[in-house]
């Protein structure tokens, strides 16, 4: 007896695979390539570089979790915004309108809560990385110990004065991401 296979094995044309392969340009959040739209351009270098300034990457391995990083709660940032979109246009929507948007929200829940993991795993990744790393010069006559918690000192400082300063531009930062350097 013959079985049928239900589950789709993707397309086997190469029409159908040109089409595939851009599927997850509908929306960019999938995609390879980060792409800010124009009228984000300004919010998005903003972004980039508050966290920059309070995360200091330095070597290739740090930068290369930053931008992951980055990417991820940038994107998250953005579905945030769509779901707020969303329900603020249902207030006003014909019934048949409420529907359709109540079927994008839970896609919308989804995305957000995968890239909010992914940020924090990223974010996560980098501070072990940067904790690994030795501080540049242990003043004399300091205990490594001493050294190191005055390390986390300097880095807990800059994490409040680039909170500080993300908020007076009026960047907001996923609530996730708000914790101390210390606390990762």
């Amino acid at each position: 007896m013959d079985t049928v296979n239900h589950h789709s094995t993707g397309p086997k044309t190469p029409e159908g695979k040109a089409c595939s392969s851009q599927n997850a340009r509908k929306s960019g959040w999938f995609s390879q390539d980060l792409r800010v739209a124009e009228n984000q351009q300004l919010a998005y270098a903003e972004f980039d570089a508050a966290w920059r300034e309070e995360l200091a990457p330095e070597s290739l391995a740090e930068n290369e979790l930053f931008a992951d990083f980055l990417r991820a709660a940038w994107h998250k940032r953005e579905i945030v915004a769509a779901q707020n979109e969303l329900t603020a246009s249902a207030a006003g929507a014909a019934a048949f309108l409420n529907d359709a948007i109540a079927r994008q929200l839970p896609r919308l829940h989804r995305y957000e809560r995968d890239f909010e993991r992914r940020a924090a795993r990223h974010l996560a990744a980098l501070r072990r990385l940067q904790a690994e790393r030795a501080p540049a010069a242990t003043p004399a006559g300091l205990s490594g110990e001493t050294a190191r918690q005055l390390y986390i000192m300097e880095r807990e400082t800059k994490h409040i004065n680039a909170m500080l300063r993300a908020c007076k531009a009026g960047i907001l930062l996923p609530d996730t991401l708000r914790q101390s350097p210390r606390a990762a």
